[in-house]
């Protein structure tokens, strides 16, 4: 769902950042699919948590992400942006209403994660209704699928091929342009631009960098109440400590006088607020050059001044990075910020790990003494 169509040349520095974009994208798919994969299953255990399911809904957005478009588009990339797999219309098709769909709900699932979060902080004592996250989670998929499936309905309508998902060069990925079914600069076409680019990414950028904000300063601020000596690393081991329970701290406007109090409940929301807060970070910093751009488009269109030069490659190339590369990236990255903040996560890839190193040294082991002895 583009509405910019532009034409990018094959000079030497194109061609080496088509080369990068491409190992980028199939390196961050990798741990995209695996590592994505395996939180969903972790997850899947603890989803009655509201941040749970929120975490599991991701999960699944950036897994399929990775499986339907970062290989692919790496694969093109890297092939002088031929269509390989986009060849086939079916895998186009499906392709592209996948990745319209998964990248604008991973914006609103992290704007929906960071505002949840934001509002426990700042009310603590509000109850936040599961039912109306989901609904809203829900009801804002259904209404991406029917946008995603705009062609669909057109194709049923004038039996035109043209009308469907067509692979496109310069994005590496299937995509259909707003002009193919609203003439342009009809007031159709303002409001399905809006619709389009503004809604499902420019303003929940604005809950996202409020949210975190938020989430920063409090996070801060709760690690400056933990004691020196009992740092939230350290409240486990020393949860049966006299002086830990002689200690009544204040923690976000709860008095909790008693360690088992503190350990489970200060160190629980400490825990959560810190992933929030680097999940959230980690979409800022891979997001925040395309809100950039988007701000500028919209100020330039609104007021008739031009501050980037669009026919530039290197800005083009700016621009698929944050169209396709930025997401691959961030469904990439986000396993690991996981395995950092959670036992459950982390624990189990490190001992199979370790089990499986053995493994190999024991076969090698046994593979050099049947040399030597024989």
């Amino acid at each position: 769902l583009y509405t910019i169509k532009f034409e990018m040349s094959n000079s030497s520095g194109v061609i080496v950042i088509d080369a990068v974009f491409g190992h980028i994208s199939l390196a961050a798919s990798v741990p995209g699919i695996l590592g994505n994969a395996w939180i969903l299953k972790v997850f899947m255990l603890e989803k009655q948590q509201l941040s749970k399911k929120i975490f599991i809904l991701i999960a699944i957005t950036h897994l399929m992400t990775s499986f339907w478009s970062a290989i692919p588009f790496g694969v093109s990339r890297l092939m002088a942006r031929a269509p390989m797999l986009f060849q086939y219309s079916p895998f186009c098709n499906m392709s592209g209403v996948v990745f319209n769909i998964t990248s604008r709900l991973s914006v609103f699932l992290i704007s929906v994660l960071s505002f949840t979060r934001c509002l426990a902080i700042l009310r603590p004592m509000k109850h936040i209704s599961t039912r109306i996250v989901m609904g809203s989670v829900v009801g804002y998929s259904i209404f991406q699928l029917l946008i995603g499936s705009i062609p669909f309905f057109n194709y049923l309508r004038s039996d035109n091929p043209a009308i469907l998902y067509q692979f496109e060069p310069n994005y590496s990925n299937c995509v259909w342009l707003v002009d193919q079914i609203v003439t342009y600069g009809t007031i159709a076409y303002e409001v399905a631009e809006y619709l389009l680019l503004f809604v499902p990414y420019f303003f929940p950028s604005l809950i996202v960098l409020t949210c975190c904000c938020i989430c920063v300063v409090s996070l801060i601020r709760s690690s400056s109440k933990f004691p020196l000596s009992y740092s939230p690393s350290m409240v486990s081991r020393a949860s049966n400590s006299r002086r830990l329970r002689a200690v009544s701290v204040d923690v976000e406007g709860e008095v909790l006088p008693r360690a088992a109090h503190f350990n489970r409940r200060c160190v629980a929301k400490y825990k959560a607020t810190r992933t929030i807060t680097l999940v959230t970070l980690l979409f800022v910093v891979l997001n925040f050059p395309y809100w950039v751009m988007l701000l500028l488009f919209f100020i330039e269109k609104n007021t008739g001044l031009q501050f980037v030069d669009y026919r530039n490659d290197f800005v083009r190339c700016l621009f698929v990075f944050c169209t396709n590369v930025s997401p691959y990236l961030n469904a990439g990255i986000n396993p690991f910020i996981y395995m950092k903040c959670s036992r459950r996560v982390s624990v189990p890839v490190l001992v199979g790990s370790l089990r499986y190193l053995n493994d190999i040294r024991d076969r090698s082991a046994n593979m050099l003494r049947n040399m030597l002895t024989s």
